[in-house]
């Protein structure tokens, strides 16, 4: 799931920019700078498994709880129900 929610970070920045592309840049919307922040912290605790554990298993808790709100920020019809 990290590696394909990666390719779709780097795909966004790609074709719309990351920030300085105007007001359709990447990290222009709320709901985007909470992927970018998940695939960042999804990366960071895969690079830093070998180091103190408590902090990856805290980095890995905090991308697990981010990712159903990830869901929820593309789908319209989960939105209203919520």
């Amino acid at each position: 799931m990290t590696i394909l929610f990666t390719l779709e970070v780097i795909i966004k920045i790609i074709s719309k920019g990351l920030v300085l592309n105007g007001p359709k840049s990447y990290l222009r919307k709320p709901r985007n700078i909470l992927d970018f922040l998940v695939v960042t912290v999804s990366l960071g605790s895969q690079f830093i498994s070998n180091a103190d554990y408590s902090f990856v298993k805290v980095l890995r808790i905090i991308t697990r709880l981010a990712r159903p709100l990830k869901l929820l920020f593309r789908d319209e019809k989960l939105k209203i129900s919520i």
